[in-house]
């Protein structure tokens, strides 16, 4: 009896451990999430991060970093390049000197701006050079300008860089007062500066002022010891290397579109009810 009680109970005891076996074997696996869908998450996570982060960044940029430029016929044109300038001082420009008619034509390549057939013509393409743009490149302009008299399907603009050159080429002339004394008028051995000519001098003055400041050209120049070693002391050097535009391209492009004269030939009445302004002495 007692053998058969064991072999019962050790029965009972397997039938047991089989069946919470069995049971064990049938409960529900814990679900386990796949490594390579959290990783996505991981990812994209991170990547909103950072894109907002560059967002953020970029909003507290000055506008300066990104300067935004005025809509140009000639921005395609434009490019940049490193250019350092020649250093000029006891060994002067070619661009200065005495020697009138040679310096002159120097300048006059440099902006075209010689008219003299039209006198009404001369007032304005003295100027500097003035180029014709095709009324759909007009539209783009941001502020509106006029037709050519005798050509009312091209319009007139001017480079500004054209006329900064103009007003330094009067300014030069100015101070080569010896060799163009003609361009001021003189009372008493001294020179009236209340003449059209001496108001245009500070003008051109002013307008430069204003362009130097507004290009704002932020190039570092460096500083370097002076030549004499007997007094140790550092001086800014007369040159740099600048970020400087193509400058050969735009006058290019400004020559092929120049205004040639007869555009520009209106007559007195034209200019009295187009200005309403009185014609100038023709003894000025």
């Amino acid at each position: 009896m007692e053998k058969h009680s064991v072999e019962s109970s050790q029965d009972s005891n397997l039938f047991e451990d089989s069946t919470t076996s069995l049971l064990e074997d049938l409960s529900p696996l814990p679900r386990r999430r796949p490594r390579a869908s959290l990783f996505w998450k991981i990812a994209i996570c991170a990547q909103s991060l950072a894109l907002l982060a560059c967002i953020g960044y970029i909003l507290r940029l000055p506008l300066s970093v990104c300067k935004p430029t005025i809509w140009s016929p000639v921005e395609k044109l434009q490019s940049f390049e490193l250019k350092t300038s020649t250093p000029y001082f006891y060994n002067r420009s070619p661009y200065v000197g005495k020697e009138a008619e040679r310096i002159d034509k120097l300048w006059e390549d440099l902006y075209d701006g010689k008219y003299t057939s039209f006198r009404q013509a001369m007032l304005i393409l003295e100027a500097g050079m003035i180029s014709a743009i095709s009324s759909d490149e007009a539209s783009h302009l941001l502020n509106e300008t006029r037709a050519a008299p005798k050509a009312p399907d091209l319009y007139l603009i001017q480079l500004q860089v054209f006329h900064d050159l103009h007003c330094l080429n009067l300014i030069r002339k100015w101070a080569y007062m010896d060799v163009y004394s003609d361009q001021a008028v003189w009372v008493d051995g001294k020179i009236d500066h209340n003449t059209k000519n001496a108001f245009h001098v500070d003008h051109c003055i002013d307008n430069l002022r204003q362009s130097i400041m507004c290009t704002n050209d932020i190039t570092p120049r460096k500083f370097a010891p002076h030549a004499n070693e007997r007094q140790y002391y550092v001086y800014p050097e007369i040159y740099t290397t600048q970020m400087c535009g193509n400058f050969e391209a735009i006058n290019e492009w400004s020559k092929e579109r120049r205004v040639v004269e007869w555009m520009m030939g209106f007559d007195d009445e034209w200019q009295r009810t187009r200005y309403n302004i009185g014609m100038p002495d023709p003894e000025d």
